[in-house]
């Protein structure tokens, strides 16, 4: 199975579905939403699967995709999109078709908190690049993820309010689109498709499988959708 293949098989199918249970009520500020945080995925996730490829944290074969930007095969660069639209899609769906489910509040930003995270990223940034701050190999892909992950997702917080005043449905979305993109991926490894370092990953695989380094990562990028989907509304 190529990668192409994979998304034909597995991810764009859960796009039809999502759509069609979401159409009724979707308009034209989640079309804004959708496309907004869509764009900022894409600017933001691509530096860091880049430079992951090139240091060998991953990597795919060349016969199972079509061609590269960069270091980056364009079905990945894709898949990008597809979880943003994923996530925004199953995100709709709980807030409007799940009744009991409280309306999406805002809380009022907390600039001080923003510029002290943004200080605090940039001084272990810093600190990392000079060597002062020292990690196992074995932790790069832990410490990959979360420098350029987590921080994002405080300052949503500090921006929009814990879980953007919607932890039902923040965690939900997370939780389902989380799991089913690990079972995803679970196949995708199995399949050839893409493959991990033994020396850069922490060796715990789930189910013999998925590094747990990279079921975080769909949990934490699922979050980062739908709190910058709701925040956008």
């Amino acid at each position: 199975m190529t990668y192409l293949q994979f998304h034909l098989v597995y991810n764009l199918p859960l796009v039809a579905v999502l759509s069609w249970l979401a159409w009724p009520t979707w308009c034209e500020e989640d079309w804004f939403a959708t496309a907004v945080t869509a764009v900022i995925v894409v600017a933001y996730t691509s530096p860091w699967d880049n430079w992951a490829i090139r240091h060998g944290l991953w990597n795919f074969p060349q016969d199972r995709i079509l061609g590269r930007i960069l270091y980056c095969p364009v079905e990945e660069y894709a898949f990008f999109i597809i979880q943003t639209v994923q996530g925004c899609l199953l995100a709709h769906v709980l807030n409007w078709k799940w009744v009991f489910l409280p309306a999406a509040t805002r809380g009022e930003p907390n600039w001080l908190v923003v510029v002290l995270i943004l200080l605090l990223w940039v001084a272990v940034g810093v600190a990392k690049r000079l060597a002062i701050l020292r990690l196992p190999r074995r932790w790069t892909y832990f410490w990959h993820l979360l420098f350029w992950m987590l921080p994002v997702v405080i300052l949503q917080w500090a921006i929009g309010g814990m879980w953007i005043g919607n932890p039902l449905v923040v965690l939900a979305t997370t939780v389902v689109l989380g799991t089913i993109l690990c079972l995803f991926d679970a196949v995708a490894i199995a399949r050839g498709i893409w493959h991990f370092s033994e020396t850069q990953t922490v060796n715990w695989r789930i189910a013999g499988a998925l590094p747990v380094e990279e079921a975080l990562f769909f949990y934490l990028t699922s979050l980062l959708v739908v709190q910058s989907y709701l925040l956008w509304l």
